[in-house]
């Protein structure tokens, strides 16, 4: 039951307190995007973290490959600094953390697990989110679907609100 919402709750919904509703499967709130990340979109924004992560990876390589290998540089010692130093803390601030974002989501999605879920103490949470653990590949698929599991497309399984 919703306190908030005055509504029963169906299992793994959760109260948003910044959009002001349930929200079914509820992930987290994401303040860059001012949705919850959650049933519907949740195969959205790890895509998101994926294709970021290998962007900034691909960008990276590209800096290494003309600057280092190429030897672009030579003749231009101040722009290399300036792109050494742009590539440097792109990777610290940009690809470090966005990295760190996906593997603890992957680590979630392939348990079936939400963030809020992950974040009750032992004791509160207890074993019931076993309950939801189907094994890596379908839970997997339940996040992105039975097919196109790399393009942005609705393809999840399930409805949110019914887990095997």
């Amino acid at each position: 039951y919703c306190y908030q919402c005055s509504l029963i709750k169906p299992d793994r919904c959760h109260h948003c307190s910044s959009c002001g509703y349930c929200v079914v499967k509820y992930d987290h709130h994401c303040p860059w995007i001012n949705k919850c990340v959650s049933f519907n979109n949740y195969k959205y924004f790890m895509l998101y973290l994926i294709y970021s992560c290998i962007l900034a990876l691909l960008t990276s390589i590209e800096c290494i490959i003309r600057y280092f290998i190429r030897q672009q540089w030579t003749e231009q010692i101040v722009n290399f600094i300036c792109v050494f130093l742009c590539v440097i803390l792109f990777a610290i601030f940009g690809y470090y953390p966005l990295g760190e974002l996906l593997i603890y989501h992957i680590r979630l999605a392939t348990l079936n697990e939400t963030t809020c879920e992950q974040a009750k103490p032992p004791n509160i949470r207890g074993d019931s989110n076993a309950d939801y653990n189907m094994g890596i590949y379908r839970n997997l698929r339940a996040v992105f679907g039975w097919g196109l599991w790399a393009f942005p497309v609705d393809s999840h399984v399930g409805d949110g609100i019914h887990f095997p």
